[in-house]
């Protein structure tokens, strides 16, 4: 008896189908938006929490960055390319150095977008470049939404934030391959980073940054239990007698 995994159908296959997820989850991350009223009134709610908790860090850390152009460039260009870069280059690498944990991420990419747009649909958040005190040094505006980034985007799905959630993942999946401290830590690298640029830049809270974590991590959870589940019945099904 054959396992019943999902064929991988090669790399072309593979790029193919991340492609069409991509369109599908950014698609109906559009359709969620809503007026703002709740969007806003949401992400104030978020500062009032974190400021009860002592975590609204959001407001002096954007001030702080643009005193300092170059530190406000180096931090646009960690959040513009750092996201795409790190994801990508984490599935390619993955595909070639181990098949069934490149499953594993893709599988855990794949269900935290999912769980990410029911929370777009249910708990629209602005991000702080919308409220006022705040300035996006990205795509610029202080207490508006500023320009939208290429492509289009969802100016109320601030929350959960997998601009920091999906790399820290592709991080966790690439460390899991390899033993070497040095590494492990170099693979986590990017989202560390991308966590630091998307408060300096006046583009996510930092409840957004654990929320998106905690829910990609379970995801990543999720898809290794099912991996492993999906090679013991094969290796099973191998060691089964057969008979006459």
């Amino acid at each position: 008896m054959r396992s019943r995994r999902i064929p991988d159908f090669g790399l072309f296959g593979q790029v193919l189908l991340i492609v069409l997820f991509m369109q599908g989850y950014f698609a109906a991350r559009t359709i969620v938006e809503d007026d703002g009223i709740d969007a806003r009134a949401n992400a104030r709610s978020i500062l009032d929490f974190e400021a009860a908790i002592g975590l609204d860090f959001e407001r002096a850390w954007n001030s702080f960055i643009l005193d300092h152009d170059v530190l406000s460039s180096l931090a646009t260009v960690v959040y513009v390319w750092g996201y795409w870069v790190s994801v990508l280059a984490a599935l390619v690498f993955l595909w070639f150095r181990r098949r069934s944990t490149y499953r594993v991420l893709r599988d855990a990419l794949a269900l935290s977008a999912v769980i990410g747009i029911g929370f777009f649909l249910l708990f629209p958040v602005a991000p702080p470049r919308a409220l006022d005190g705040f300035t996006d040094t990205v795509y610029g505006g202080a207490g508006g939404p500023g320009r939208d980034p290429p492509g289009g985007t969802n100016a109320f799905a601030a929350f959960p934030s997998y601009h920091v959630g999906w790399p820290a993942v592709a991080g966790i999946a690439v460390a899991m391959t390899t033993r070497r401290p040095s590494f492990r830590l170099l693979a986590l690298l990017p989202a560390a980073l991308l966590a630091l640029t998307v408060i300096v830049t006046a583009n996510h809270y930092v409840v957004d940054i654990i929320g998106g974590v905690v829910i990609c991590v379970l995801c990543l959870w999720t898809s290794i239990t099912a991996e492993k589940r999906l090679s013991w019945r094969a290796g099973a099904s191998r060691l089964r007698p057969r008979h006459a």
